[in-house]
């Protein structure tokens, strides 16, 4: 039954073949559960609109086609649409949500919940600081050629260098290119590996 719940929650578009027709399977027999799936694709197809306008027709489209009996399911879609329509057709001008806000925010609530009530100081240091939920990442950094002062090498006494000649220069420049074009870059809490260490309970 879980299998089965998860298509329901899939786009349409997204299934594969052997998925398809179990879903048909289920939509053919029930023609509530049908209807109500034809009304879940409907509202998601409201969020690929090019822009404000044709977003609010096609809420308005969608509103009017949820008919009585599936209401009562679809009332916090309608009356959010209704109480905060500015704010949600800003999107169609942006395409940016605050879905990261609203995960960390969960993510938060629940590590309250495990820690049986941190102060807001502690949690405001425990997801940011938390060790190994930063997402990093190593770069190499890109150096024009006439960056390097080859003469620098040149004048060095030859006791500073294991190595004499093109292949010292060579070995060395290297040497200096390693040590300062790698650096690492912090994009900050991943909120996918934040789940993963709290699943395992290292949070």
């Amino acid at each position: 039954m879980k299998k089965d719940l998860a298509l329901f929650r899939k786009r349409e578009r997204d299934l594969n073949d052997r998925e398809r027709l179990m879903l048909s399977g289920w939509l053919n027999n029930i023609p509530e559960l049908a209807e109500a799936y034809r009304l879940k694709e409907g509202y998601f197809d409201i969020y690929e609109a090019g822009s404000q306008a044709e977003a609010a027709a096609r809420f308005d489209t969608w509103a009017k086609s949820v008919g009585l009996e599936h209401r009562a399911a679809f009332a916090p879609a309608l009356s959010t649409w209704r109480n905060w329509q500015p704010q949600i057709l800003a999107y169609f001008d942006h395409r940016i949500t605050d879905a990261f806000t609203e995960s960390l925010n969960s993510l938060i609530r629940s590590i309250n919940r495990r820690g049986r009530g941190h102060s807001f100081e502690v949690l405001r240091a425990l997801v940011p600081y938390s060790k190994g939920a930063h997402q990093i990442e190593t770069k190499r950094r890109h150096f024009a050629r006439q960056d390097w002062d080859m003469e620098m090498f040149d004048r060095a006494p030859p006791t500073e260098f294991a190595y004499t000649g093109m292949l010292g220069r060579a070995m060395l420049m290297r040497a200096a290119l390693t040590a300062s074009e790698v650096e690492e870059v912090n994009y900050g809490v991943d909120i996918t590996r934040l789940v993963a260490m709290l699943e395992s309970g290292e949070i």
